[in-house]
């Protein structure tokens, strides 16, 4: 899916070899790739202000990789850019709102979060947490879009927030139900409306 990406068939991201040239090598090192193919550890060097050097038996690679050079396409990582800690926070947090389920996580998926084990009628459970900066509507929105064409057993988003702003019911996706976790419901249980009060 990268916009980097040409079809080339042993082709890395050009992330993976800009850590390795920056670990390896400082500014102004020359780099030597003997089999250069796509060009993909030149165009990660030269972005790193290093200089290279590429080598390869077919025409084909040495053109596509001075296509490459001259072009300079990069694709940005979300991963590189939010860094691990972001995943390992919302990992945490889905493994918070589903204590005491068995459960496979869903990773880099916009919409869901996991699939339960047990399923319905054959067909997966698939959950959302909704996050700190979502309504459950917005949660709800972003699973069953993610859902389309995967026929889902059953659509569940875990409220997260006390937010009574509207009735769920009129706004909600077909086929979405909403759960809370126990903190939401004790404290909607009390008729208290702040979140802050709830313990994290």
């Amino acid at each position: 899916k990268a916009k980097e990406r040409t079809g080339y068939p042993t082709q890395k991201p050009v992330g993976l070899l800009q850590r390795i040239v920056r670990l390896c090598s400082n500014e102004d090192d020359w780099i030597v790739d003997p089999f250069c193919g796509s060009g993909t550890t030149l165009v990660a060097a030269a972005g790193l202000g290093r200089n290279a050097v590429g080598i390869d038996v077919s025409a084909q690679a040495v053109e596509l990789s001075e296509k490459r050079l001259r072009e300079g396409t990069v694709s940005r990582s979300k991963l590189m850019e939010v860094g691990r800690e972001a995943y390992r926070n919302s990992d945490s947090m889905v493994s918070n709102a589903l204590q005491g389920l068995q459960y496979s996580v869903v990773q880099r998926n916009r919409g869901i979060d996991a699939l339960l084990k047990e399923e319905v009628e054959g067909r997966p459970v698939m959950i959302r947490v909704q996050r700190s900066d979502e309504t459950v509507v917005e949660a709800a929105r972003l699973l069953h879009k993610a859902a389309k064409g995967k026929k889902p057993g059953a659509l569940v988003v875990v409220k997260t927030t006390v937010d009574n702003a509207l009735p769920l019911s009129l706004a909600l996706p077909a086929g979405v139900q909403v759960v809370s976790m126990p903190c939401v419901e004790i404290v909607e249980v009390l008729g208290r409306r702040d979140s802050s009060q709830i313990a994290g």
